[in-house]
């Protein structure tokens, strides 16, 4: 990131590598309570951002989904 050039901003995130390639209800967890929620949006200026914990969406084997309409 220092080769970045000062005036373009940064946002760092943690990644999938936090709660593994295959995500528990338990890494979840361990993750929100170490890192806050595992999707969220966000405004920097003019931007939206949109996080989401794309693992889930990837391989929800662990994982319990709710889908909400």
């Amino acid at each position: 990131m220092g080769e970045v050039h000062p005036s373009i901003p940064l946002l760092c995130l943690c990644g999938n590598h936090d709660v593994g390639n295959r995500p528990t209800a338990s890494s979840i967890e361990t993750f929100k309570q170490d890192f806050g929620d595992d999707y969220f949006g966000f405004w920097v200026d003019k931007m939206k951002g949109v996080v989401i914990n794309s693992n889930v969406y990837f391989d929800p084997t662990e994982v319990r989904l709710f889908i909400f309409c």
